[in-house]
């Protein structure tokens, strides 16, 4: 799960997948924590994918990647 830096909580009900795609948008980075639970979140995925997106070759640094605990890496996580 990503937070953004000084961003309200978001409540049931309030939209969460808008304030998801505002906050990928406003976001300077997305910090992907990898861990099974981050690799199985469909949320996560969205998430560093738009990263990703936006910076495919990595020049600007929008996507910081850490593995925090052992998981199976699979696709381009594999060499992380």
């Amino acid at each position: 799960m990503s937070v953004p830096a000084g961003a309200p909580e978001v409540t049931a009900g309030a939209g969460f997948v808008e304030a998801m795609h505002q906050a990928t948008q406003a976001s300077a980075r997305t910090v992907a924590v990898l861990s099974t639970a981050y690799l199985e979140s469909a949320y996560a995925t969205a998430e560093w994918q738009a990263a990703w997106r936006s910076d495919p070759l990595g020049r600007a640094r929008k996507l910081l990647v850490f593995r925090v605990a052992d998981c199976p890496a699979r696709g381009c996580w594999a060499s992380s």
